[in-house]
C-alpha cells in the first residue's frame, strides 16, 4: 500500500503496483477467471477547510468502468475494451489534487482494455486504439506504449452474441 501511495505522489499516469505482472506479457488471468485491475478511489481533498470537488465526469467514468467489467465477465470482450477506453476519458481534468489518482485510474482502464482486446484475439485493434490515445492523453503516452508492447494473444474467445 505504501508503494502505491508513493507511486501516486510521484506523478500522474503511473501504473498501480501489479505484482502479478510478468515483464514480457500483459495477460494476468485465465479465460475463466480474469484478473482485471480495479479503480483507485479518489481521496477527499480539502483546501482552506473546503472540500475540493471531484472532476465533473468522474462518476460517469466509474459507471462506464463498472459496465465494462460486467461486459468482460460476460465475455463481451470487444465491447468491454471500448467501455474501458471510454471510462478512461472521464478520469481527467479537475483540481490538481486529484491528478495522480486520475492518471492511475486511466492506466488501470487502459490495461483492462488491453486485457479485453487480448481475450477477443484482436491485438491489431488494441495497438491501434492504444496508439491513437497517446495523442489525446500525452501524460500517459509512455505507459500506453508499454501496455501495447506487452500485448500477447490469450487464446480466449468471446461468447457468441
Amino acid at each position: 500500500m505504501r508503494r502505491l501511495a508513493l507511486a501516486l505522489l510521484l506523478g500522474a499516469c503511473r501504473p498501480p503496483d501489479t505484482a502479478k505482472m510478468e515483464p514480457d506479457k500483459l495477460v494476468l488471468g485465465e479465460c475463466g477467471g480474469p484478473a482485471l485491475l480495479v479503480l483507485l478511489g479518489p481521496p477527499v481533498h480539502q483546501v482552506e477547510g473546503r472540500r475540493v470537488p471531484l472532476p465533473v465526469g468522474y462518476a460517469e467514468g466509474e459507471r462506464l468502468f463498472a459496465e465494462a467489467v460486467a461486459g468482460f465477465e460476460k465475455r463481451a470482450y470487444r465491447e468491454a475494451a471500448h467501455g474501458f477506453m471510454d471510462a478512461a476519458s472521464h478520469f481527467a481534468g479537475g483540481a490538481p489534487e486529484y491528478q495522480a489518482t486520475l492518471g492511475a485510474n486511466r492506466v488501470v482502464a487502459y490495461r483492462n482494455a488491453a486485457l479485453a482486446w487480448e481475450a477477443a484475439g484482436d491485438l491489431e485493434e488494441a495497438r491501434r486504439e492504444l496508439g491513437a490515445r497517446t495523442a489525446s492523453d500525452p501524460e500517459c503516452a509512455a505507459e500506453l506504449g508499454r501496455i501495447a508492447a506487452r500485448l500477447v494473444s490469450s487464446g480466449c474467445k468471446p461468447s457468441p452474441p
